[in-house]
């Protein structure tokens, strides 16, 4: 079976669901070799779940390898409240990895602010007339997982900028909850593009997938930023209700919106449907395209679906 690490993450977690712990353990374990993903959350995924279904030495063991051997750590105020991991606690072992997260969060929370990763070709960057897409991961993610999909779209005409949050939650893990942060973050980095390669200004585009769409609409919503267009790919939008009133601002700076989510998307599709609602009411230029049996995730077939989106933008 070949899975994304969405899908894999999805599926555990819906055995998990059912209460048949032992085979939600069994399926992230056979599922998870060559998924392109966080090895640091597989990690917790299956240690925190073999910890559920009873099995605490296979539990240690596994956290111990995941901490000890691989590097990884997790976030204390997690590893004490989780009840998944009760059975633990009283273990000396338990206190010991604990120990070890502690110290490497404290490092960690101190040392992160944020990163770029530009996917260009070496001839496109003394040009002018690149088009520029900046994109942004979604929570508990990272640029590396943005990576896998968004690489496939470079071509010799367009610079793709993959930002990551300044703010980490655990091992290779990040969030955009403080979405005042985010807005920083995004500055930061648009101003660096801007003094290290040429792209036309006017082209923009700003992509991003879950927490990571909430994090672009908010910036064109309450900045002055102005861009081409948007793609929402399965937002994450707690807060659009009260953000309705804002939404012309998104014609009042000619941006056009591309939403993308999955029919079966729980988390993401209700408030999706909701937006192209708002946008039409607002006379916004925008489309909505709905992906049968699919639910939170990236496409399947994202370099087909996001080039339709880009062409849609930039018609």
């Amino acid at each position: 079976m070949t899975l994304t690490y969405t899908e894999l993450l999805n599926e555990t977690i819906d055995i998990y669901l059912t209460g048949n712990y032992r085979k939600a353990y069994e399926f992230i374990t056979k599922n998870s070799n060559g998924v392109n993903g966080n090895l640091a959350q597989i990690y917790n995924f299956r240690y925190a779940i073999a910890s559920k279904a009873g099995e605490k030495n296979l539990a240690l063991t596994l956290m111990e390898e995941s901490i000890v051997d691989h590097g990884f750590w997790y976030a204390v105020e997690y590893l004490k409240s989780d009840e998944d991991l009760d059975s633990l606690r009283k273990e000396n072992k338990f206190d010991f990895l604990l120990s070890i997260c502690e110290e490497r969060e404290k490092e960690a929370q101190k040392a992160c602010e944020g990163k770029m990763e530009l996917l260009t070709t070496e001839d496109l960057i003394g040009k002018d007339k690149n088009q520029l897409i900046i994109a942004l991961h979604g929570n508990q993610e990272s640029n590396d997982i943005s990576k896998y999909y968004w690489k496939d779209a470079l071509n010799s005409e367009r610079i793709i900028a993959l930002i990551q949050s300044s703010e980490i939650e655990f091992s290779n893990a990040y969030n955009w909850n403080d979405l005042n942060k985010g807005k920083k973050v995004i500055e930061i980095f648009q101003n660096k593009i801007k003094e290290e390669i040429k792209f036309n200004e006017g082209e923009v585009i700003l992509a991003g997938f879950s927490a990571g769409g909430r994090q672009v609409l908010h910036h064109i919503l309450f900045t002055e930023a102005k861009v081409k267009g948007l793609i929402l790919i399965a937002p994450w939008l707690p807060e659009l209700d009260a953000w309705k009133t804002q939404l012309s601002v998104l014609k009042n700076k000619e941006t056009k919106v591309y939403i993308i989510c999955g029919h079966q998307d729980e988390d993401s599709f209700d408030d999706s449907k909701k937006l192209s609602q708002y946008l039409s009411k607002k006379q916004i230029e925008y489309e909505f395209l709905v992906i049968e049996n699919l639910s939170h995730d990236y496409p399947n077939d994202f370099l087909n679906v996001i080039e339709k989106a880009i062409q849609y933008i930039n018609a």
